[in-house]
């Protein structure tokens, strides 16, 4: 066989694959040699122009919307009897839009800037971002700070920068991060109140400026030459606008969201700064508010971010462990086979394929005699509960969000732990009645029992507290069913077996019955968990003890869809 294929066909992609790498070399050369390019520095003496403007809107416009904050009492009352406004589009009564953001798009390519020090302050106050769009220029320090005393997740979303997403629970916090590369715009949130939003603009130059209550801008200092001026804003998108500067004129934008932008007549510009200054810094949104100094040192908070982390870590794995075992035995017993050849023994198998292989799993009948070892499915369950009651503990019960500020803290400390406990102790009770075989009546109690838990808490404790203990209760009764109810009746089981003895069915009775109850609880629990991420439709909402009906009801049918199959045979 020759070395070297001499058909057409390995010619052909001979030929492709060489074009394909030159043509990805040239790429990756490409943006080197534009900032090779990009190298001669800023000359102060040269910046004797200027372009300016104000932004408008023609069109409909609605009234702002107030921000429901009934999720957290503390900040709806900071606010007043008037609730905050939506940030979104604040008009002027004249049409004058503020928060756009305005800066050099194209035409500074062939100068470089100092990068200033000192940071951009961005600060959580009464649960908004004050500014709510401010500038930033690419690599300098970005101070987060939260000056209230809840807990806030901030989460920034860039497209070609890297993201970051961590929490600041307590009061006088300080975070710094850094935007590497210009990107406009990069929007951050808060995971746990949705309605706060911040838009940060990041550019290679201090050539940016944000629309003031009149909608006014202006970026003064430009050096003479042709500039692509671009107009952001949140809800009205972009506009663009290509000017051209002459030396010491100023250029007035006429910028009108829904007509277009055009240049109106020009004028002297403000005269240029001495030739020893540095560049100025555009002039942006007024200075954040001062932050309280933290109540707590550093290293305490610092500590208390990686034990709540680490125990986060640890419930959701083992939660991923434990419901995908339950959904994974159910799917057995409700696709069992009983055709072809079984054991004596056998109530049904199933035929699985993973990892390049195949598995025979055989459901053996009550009062055989069975084999060593014996795999448990069991630690899953109680690791899940064990770090779930550590972050219960830390986020809400130190954590300073177990009640709104007019509540008692230990009043609401008793009724969270007796829910918690209580509801088991009712729940266990009304399963060994005879209402526990009767499927639909057992559900709707247990759905009432629920939704009227949603309604009374908030009265002790705040309306997220609420559905997390509410979550809490659920967790705990499925815990409870697998180390107080299914795993001691296995045993139990087991030991008669392997003594030949006959094992009563309503022993065996008892682990399918709460395993097919923790089946339909699972869905709805990982809802109610999450759900302080999405105040607005699940806590926060006026009729939130209406949601919970809703997602429990949700949660058991996609429940029902996912087990699926034939039912298994009843224990004879």
């Amino acid at each position: 066989m020759p070395l070297f294929d001499s058909s057409v066909a390995f010619r052909s992609a001979l030929i492709r694959a060489v074009t394909l790498i030159g043509t990805l070399a040239l790429l990756g050369l490409w943006p080197a040699t534009t900032r090779a390019q990009a190298t001669s520095p800023w000359d102060p003496s040269k910046a004797t122009s200027e372009v300016c403007g104000i932004v408008r809107y023609e069109g409909k416009s609605k009234p702002r919307r107030p921000v429901n904050m009934a999720a957290e009492p503390a900040c709806a009352a900071a606010h007043g009897e008037e609730p905050p406004l939506d940030e979104s589009l604040i008009l002027a009564p004249d049409g004058a839009v503020r928060n756009a953001f305005i800066w050099i798009r194209k035409g500074l390519e062939g100068f470089t800037f100092p990068v200033p020090a000192e940071p951009v302050a961005l600060v959580q106050t009464n649960c908004t971002y004050v500014p709510h769009v401010f500038g930033i220029r690419a690599g300098q320090p970005l101070d987060i700070a939260n000056a209230d005393d809840l807990l806030h997740n901030i989460n920034a979303r860039p497209l070609r920068n890297e993201g970051f997403n961590f929490g600041q629970p307590t009061r006088g916090m300080h975070s710094t991060r850094c935007f590497s590369e210009p990107e406009v715009m990069v929007m951050l949130k808060c995971d746990v109140h949705g309605w706060m939003r911040a838009y940060a603009g990041v550019v290679s130059h201090p050539f940016f400026a944000v629309s003031g209550d009149d909608g006014a801008w202006r970026l003064p200092h430009l050096p003479p030459g042709e500039y692509t001026v671009e107009i952001w804003h949140e809800t009205l998108k972009t506009l663009t606008q290509v000017v051209t500067l002459r030396d010491g004129e100023r250029c007035e934008l006429e910028v009108v969201f829904g007509r277009g932008v055009a240049v109106k007549s020009g004028g002297t510009a403000t005269p240029p700064p001495p030739a020893a200054l540095p560049p100025p810094v555009a002039p942006g949104p007024a200075a954040p508010p001062s932050v309280p100094a933290p109540r707590e040192s550093p290293w305490r908070d610092w500590l208390f971010q990686w034990t709540q982390a680490l125990a986060r870590w640890i419930h959701v794995f083992a939660a991923m462990l434990w419901i995908g075992q339950t959904y994974l035995f159910h799917r057995f017993e409700h696709n069992l086979s009983r055709e072809g050849e079984m054991p004596s023994d056998a109530l049904g198998y199933v035929w699985l394929v993973h990892g390049g292989g195949f598995f025979r799993v055989e459901k053996r009948r009550y009062g055989q005699a069975l084999p060593t070892p014996l795999l448990w499915f069991k630690w899953e369950s109680a690791v899940t509960w064990l770090s779930g009651a550590v972050l219960i503990t830390l986020t809400y019960y130190f954590g300073g969000l177990l009640t709104a500020p007019e509540q008692d803290y230990s009043r609401a400390a008793w009724v969270g732990v007796g829910v918690i406990a209580g509801g088991w102790i009712v729940y266990d009770l009304l399963a060994r009645t005879p209402l526990g075989k009767k499927a639909t009546l057992f559900t709707l109690i247990g759905l009432g029992g629920l939704m009227g838990l949603a309604a009374w808490l908030p009265g002790s404790m705040s309306t997220r507290s609420a559905y997390i203990h509410i979550g809490a209760l659920i967790g705990t009764i499925m815990a409870a069913n697998v180390w107080m109810k299914i795993l001691p009746a296995q045993r139990r089981m087991l030991a008669l077996a392997q003594s030949g003895s006959a094992i009563d069915p309503r022993m065996a009775s008892v682990g399918p019955q709460r395993s097919r109850h923790n089946s339909f609880l699972t869905l709805p629990l990982v809802f109610m968990m999450v759900s302080s991420h999405y105040p607005t439709i699940s806590y926060g909402h006026e009729r939130a003890w209406l949601i919970v009906g809703v997602l429990l009801l949700l949660g058991f049918a996609m429940a029902r869809v996912l087990l699926g199959g034939t039912p298994p045979p009843r224990p004879t």
